[in-house]
């Protein structure tokens, strides 16, 4: 839990606005609570309105993994 309080420090020095860090924290949530719902990366992007690329860069930066890489260990721990 520290880390992520940590990340998200950084991601406000880096001028990453709040609502992003929050339209991105509540999607990590529901990823790992309905990993069958988000088939790519495209749909995770298009649920917090951010194009993929972009969307790709802010979730690294934010959560230290990839969207893709987080997807894959939500499926498994399911």
């Amino acid at each position: 839990m520290t880390a992520m309080f940590i990340r998200l420090r950084r991601m406000v020095k880096r001028n990453i606005s709040s609502p992003h860090i929050n339209a991105l924290n509540e999607l990590r949530i529901d990823i790992y609570r309905h990993p069958s719902h988000y088939e790519n990366t495209i749909v995770m992007a298009d649920k917090v309105n951010l194009s993929r690329s972009r969307f790709s860069v802010l979730y690294k930066e934010l959560f230290s993994v990839s969207p893709t890489e987080d997807l894959i260990k939500a499926r498994v721990s399911k």
